[in-house]
Formats: C-alpha cells, structure tokens, sequence
C-alpha cells in the first residue's frame, strides 16, 4: 500500500483503512458499481460513501476519515479485483462528496486527474460559516520533504455554505452551491471555484432563489425549476454534462442541467412528477448512448423501476411515452390476421396488437376460424396481479376449434405484471380508465387510480381499439379475486350471456352494476346488442381442472354463438 517518498502511515491507520476498505468491497461497492446507495447528503450532507469512479475509469476513490483522528486516507482502488494502486494521507476529516441524495459520487474529473473532496461546514466563532476542501492530484505522490516533487494536496477555505456541485472535465474548475445564512436548502445559489486560484469567480452561474435560470440560446425563463432538494444525479461521460434531479419542495419537481465547460445552467419543469409519494427513490439514468435520460422510478407498491419520464439529452424535451412503439397505422393494425390461410395457420394466428406504456409487446391470439363473423374475445391481465387467466386455453381436443372464432389478449398490462402490481407502468388502473361513468379517482399509484382523463393510458386505447377491429359478440374480461371460489358477474343486457357461460363452466353468477370507467360497462354502452361480462377467478395459480374447464367452457360459447353448438 506503500508510496513514492511517502511518510510512512501509523500501523493502526493502515488496520482501519484496511479494514473499512474490505467492507465496501463486501458490500459490493467497490467493484463495477449498480445497486442502490445509501442517501448519503447533497445539499443536506456531502457523504458518497461508495466513492466515485468516472465512467470507463479502472478506478474508484474512496476518502476514510476515522472519527477524531483528524486524518483522511484516500485510497485509488482497482474497480475489478478491489487491489488498492495506491493511498494519500491528508490533514482534516474529508469525504467524496455527494451530488445528491440517492449518493451519487462526485469531485473527480472526467480525466481521472484532479479529485475535489469535501469537509462539513463549520459555524465561526463570530458568526457565519466556513467551507473547506481538499484538491488532491491523483497523478502525484505525497511530496516528502527535500524532495523537489510537487504537493498533491491543496488545502481550500471559503466564507460561506458550500456544498460541491460539479467540476469540469479538465479539472480546472468546481461548481459550488452556496447555501444562504439562513441555511436553507431550497434557495441557493450555484458559484464557480476556480481551483487553480482557489477564488470564486464574481459572478453566480444562476441565481436559484429567484428560480431563474438562463437557458442556452434562449431568453431567461422564469420558473420555480431548481428548488428544493437534490433527490438524485447522473453525469455524462465526458464529465461535460451533469444532471441533478430536484424535489421543488414537493410542488415543482425539476431538472437541473449544469454545462460545466461552459457553466451555464439550463432548469426543465416535470410536473410530471407531481404527487410521487416518495420522489427519493426516483433515480437518473443516461441511456442510448446518452442520448436519452431517463427518470427511473420505484413507487411504494411496486417490486421493480420503472421509466417514468424520458428526455431527449439534444433539447431536454420530455417523451411522455418512453420507449412505446404504436402501430401506425390502421392498415397494418393486426395485419397478421389477414394473411391468407395455409397449412401452419389454419386455426390460429399470434402477433403483437401494440405495446404497453414501457413498451413491452402486447400479443393478441386467434383460435379457430376467421371467416366466423360471430366471434368471442377474452381479455386477461387488465390488472397486472391478477394474470392466471392468461394460461387458460380455450382449445378442443388439444387444438383450436374450427367451429368457433376465439381472439385471446392474454397480458393487457405486462408492466403491471412484471412487477407484480394492480396497476400500469404509469401507476394508472386501467379498468377504471375507459370513458363511460369514468370520474377522478384517487391519485397516481393509488390502488384505483383512475388516470388523469378517460383513455390516457396506451394499454386502454389499445383495448379499445382491438375491440373496434374484432367486433365480438360476446366479450370475457378474466379478473382475480382474495376468495377461492371463481364466478361469473354482469349487469344490464350481458346477463343472459354470462349466466349462460356460467352454466357452461359450472361456477356461480352473480348481477352485479358496473363500476364507473370499467371496461365492461365501457362495452355495454358502447356496443349494445352485445354482451361484456366478468369472471373472476380465486387468486394465486388455478387448478388445472378448473384452467380446463374453463377453457372447455369459453370453446363451447364460441361455438354457441356461431350457432353451431348445443345449449
């Protein structure tokens, strides 16, 4: 662990550094990074304690600082294998700040050569506040006395609150954030260090406590952008661009784009974010070779993340839908339906209808004969924790059956159900966003929530429109429920049809009114002349008896309503 010319480090140093190096290593922090950090400060406390290696680097820096030891060891470690290449000692307790609170590290520049590292704040003795930072240049070693080689270290003092923001690629300047007296967070404003001088320059890059911010090539938008916490961060690779996203007090969440060759700043508003419970699970992520950043989020009920937003990095213009691919257009809308028949599709066709909000495929199955014009479609999933009914085959002998026409959606919402979740990749219900009866109901990730406005979601839009295209005369929307008995429910002109399959499956039925912006009562208003009922199924795994006569009873509907079978 040794170093060129280096005073030789206290036995018991060496121990703790070790030893707290292991820990990081074991917890995996020290290797190629991903995973959740601890929220580790921004503006609120300036801790990374997993380091920061930039991107492509073969290293990662961790700062160690023994509580009232008043020494920091810094550590170069080889991400892969955990060797420690090489370690400074530095006077003072520092730590490698963080950009934010999901503990993103920060202060080493995209050339891997100057590393900033931070101390808490101190309260003088006569008021006010004192900023101190370490400037350590990784290429030079601790310089021992009589020796012509140059300090690594340099020690920095600032009168004020500041906390690290960024620095430029080439090291040659840090971005400050300076905290008023009052040492509120939400209003501050973002200074530049220049780090060869160790002076601020005069002028603020922006001024957020007006929540102003100059947009490149732009006039000066006026805007609450930029308030509130630092929730998460991201920098580019270059170190040219970095990205911070804020909380705006709950009210005005934001992004914050700081051009660090340039220092300009430009602010984007996402009320998209509004009413996320808890936006310090929200997380950035550069993709598509950072062409795109993505705002990853993992709402309370959910197992997984999600890309809630994604921006265009060019214009830093939000696409609502991330990653949907739609059909575009009506001629090519479930196309493969229309290939002529031939001997490997004589009674059945499987292709994509659409995608989901996340853009995963949505497939669609048709059993039988398409030249039936009386048809039956069954829709499963519409929530994503309720999905058994989309392993029921309705099937004859094993195969499709030729006297019927069956079009199946067997996973209406694949995001919901990857994460295990009632709702969409949107935190939308979709049985209650269809446009009948539909009324705001609850709020986003809600158990009900019922979407902004009737049909905001693709998956609803895409029901919708299978259900134009199909034309059924009967439609089965599969659900689940806590009980452990399955049966069947419908109102209005769907009951005889749904007593009739009831009969068919040999369960129970019950009337029962539809509920506002459902998609049956969407049917029934819509279409009348045909029936939409529900089946609602125990929950967990069905039985295989009851997955075969349920899909004995669907073939027989089928066969019913195309008129040739039995009663």
């Amino acid at each position: 662990m040794g170093t060129k010319g280096a005073t030789r480090i206290p036995l018991l140093l060496a121990t703790l550094a070790a030893c707290s190096l292991a820990a990081l290593a074991g917890a995996g922090l020290l290797g190629g990074g991903g995973g959740d950090r601890a929220a580790a400060g921004g503006l609120a406390g300036p801790t990374a304690p997993a380091g920061v290696a930039p991107t492509g680097s073969p290293y990662r820096y961790v700062a160690i600082a023994p509580s009232g030891a008043g020494i920091t060891v810094v550590a170069q470690i080889r991400r892969r294998g955990g060797r420690v290449e090489r370690w400074w000692r530095l006077r003072g307790s520092y730590s490698v700040p963080s950009l934010a609170y999901d503990g993103t590290g920060g202060g080493l520049s995209a050339d891997g050569r100057t590393l900033v590292l931070v101390e808490a704040p101190t309260e003088r003795a006569g008021g006010g506040w004192t900023s101190r930072f370490a400037v350590l240049d990784t290429a030079a070693f601790l310089r021992h006395p009589g020796t012509p080689q140059r300090h690594a270290v340099r020690h920095l003092s600032l009168h004020g609150d500041f906390r690290f923001a960024a620095i430029s690629p080439d090291g040659g300047r840090a971005y400050l954030y300076r905290l008023p007296p009052t040492g509120d967070p939400s209003v501050h404003q973002i200074r530049t260090l220049d780090l060869a001088s160790g002076r601020l320059l005069p002028r603020p890059v922006s001024n957020w406590g007006r929540g102003s911010a100059r947009v490149e090539g732009g006039p000066l938008r006026s805007h609450p952008a930029g308030s509130g916490l630092p929730i998460a961060a991201s920098v580019s690779a270059g170190g040219r661009r970095a990205y911070t996203l804020f909380d705006g007090n709950g009210k005005h969440p934001s992004l914050q784009m700081l051009d660090t060759v340039r220092g300009s700043v430009v602010d984007v508003p996402l009320p998209q974010l509004r009413g996320i419970t808890n936006p310090f699970m929200l997380r950035l992520s550069l993709r598509d070779h950072e062409r795109r950043l993505a705002v990853i989020g993992r709402p309370p009920n959910l197992s997984h993340r999600l890309t809630l937003i994604s921006l265009d990095t060019a214009t830093l213009r939000a696409h609502p839908r991330p990653q949907l691919r739609l059909a575009r257009a009506n001629s090519r809308f479930l196309a493969f339906l229309r290939v002529p028949r031939h001997p490997g599709n004589l009674l059945g066709r499987t292709g994509v209808a659409g995608y989901s909000m996340h853009g995963a495929p949505i497939e669609i199955h048709q059993l039988g004969d398409p030249a039936i014009r009386r048809r039956v479609l069954v829709f499963a999933c519409i929530h994503g924790d309720e999905c058994a009914g989309g392993g029921i085959e309705p099937v004859a002998f094993g195969c499709p059956d030729p006297r019927a026409d069956i079009y199946l959606v067997p996973r209406l919402d694949p995001d919901g159900a990857a994460a295990d979740s009632r709702l969409n990749g949107r935190g939308v219900d979709l049985n209650r966003n269809f446009s009948v009866a539909w009324r705001l109901r609850g709020n986003r990730w809600s158990p009900e929530y019922s979407g902004p406005r009737p049909f905001s979601e693709p998956e609803s839009r895409l029901a919708a429109r299978i259900v134009r295209w199909v034309k059924p005369t009967a439609t089965l929307w599969l659900h689940q429920h806590h009980g452990s008995r399955p049966f069947v429910r419908a109102w209005g002109q769907s009951v005889p049809p749904a007593r009739r399959f009831a009969r068919l499956a040999r369960i129970p039925f019950r009337r029962m009114h539809w509920l506002a912006g459902t998609g049956p009562n969407w049917q029934n208003h819509r279409y009348p002349g045909t029936s939409s009922f529900v089946v609602e199924l125990p929950w967990g795994r069905l039985s295989p008896e009851l997955k075969a006569r349920l899909g004995a009873a669907i073939d027989r509907l089928a066969r019913q309503i195309a008129g040739v079978g039995e009663d």
